[in-house]
């Protein structure tokens, strides 16, 4: 069986998806989180492998973002009802959040 490659508004679509699971995660402390464009496109060219299509996503959602997002949750510095903003830029992502007043 053969398949068409993904396009990379496909795989940004994907990326979506995939965050939603994570907002939704973090709803539960009412934290927002907010993916730029540039984080977006970062994610879908770093995380897609041609080979295996969307499914190292998955993965690098986990190993990156979501440890970012950990890590900022542990040490307690994202407080519960926090905005948490997503950026890409110098090969990595970063994060930066607005606690609530």
């Amino acid at each position: 069986v053969l398949f068409k490659p993904l396009t990379l508004p496909e795989i940004e679509r994907i990326v979506e998806l995939m965050v939603d699971d994570l907002r939704h995660r973090l709803e539960e402390r009412q934290i927002k989180l907010e993916l730029s464009e540039s984080a977006r496109i970062f994610i879908a060219n770093q995380g897609y492998d041609p080979v295996y299509g969307a499914r190292p996503l998955k993965r690098f959602l986990q190993s990156r973002l979501e440890t970012l997002v950990g890590r900022a949750l542990v040490s307690g510095e994202v407080f519960d009802g926090a905005t948490i903003k997503v950026d890409a830029g110098d090969g990595k992502l970063a994060i930066d959040w607005h606690n609530p007043d």
